[in-house]
């Protein structure tokens, strides 16, 4: 705990304060890289690039069920790495993948539109013609019971 005690240069008042802070817990670096990167980035204001971690795909992999998680980021990668004029900084990169996983979830999954009133009644009329087909006896059936009457 650290305090630091602070007086008022103008005041004639003659106050005093106390602040009292924590200190700040170290990370160390053993903790910092005990997680499983997944992949790294290439960044812009990173001269390492940016590690993925694990976590993160883990993650995606629950928030985009209908999408191959793994894949969609090596796809990223291969596309950051072939377009390294569109390179993304450390703090954008995470947005970017976001936005790459729900473009393959939405292409994977795309949106129903709404049925107009016109293909409805075809549909209808289609489904009709279908069921009537379907009940009525064979072409050489039809000949068979003329034949026998």
């Amino acid at each position: 705990m650290r305090t630091t005690k602070i007086e008022c240069p103008n005041c004639s008042h003659g106050i005093k304060i106390t602040l009292e802070s924590k200190p700040k817990p170290e990370i160390s670096q053993d903790r910092l890289f005990a997680e499983e990167i997944f992949a790294t980035f290439p960044a812009i204001n990173a001269p390492d690039g940016y590690f993925l971690r694990k976590s993160f795909v883990d993650k995606w992999k629950t928030t985009f069920p209908g999408v191959r998680v793994e894949s969609e980021v090596r796809a990223a990668l291969a596309w950051c790495e072939a377009n390294p004029t569109k390179r993304k900084t450390s703090k954008g990169i995470l947005r970017f993948l976001v936005a790459w996983l729900m473009r393959a979830r939405d292409k994977a999954n795309p949106p129903q539109r709404e049925e107009t009133p016109e293909e409805i009644a075809k549909r209808i009329q289609s489904e009709r013609e279908f069921e009537r087909a379907r009940n009525e006896p064979p072409p050489w059936r039809r000949q068979e019971e003329k034949w026998n009457q």
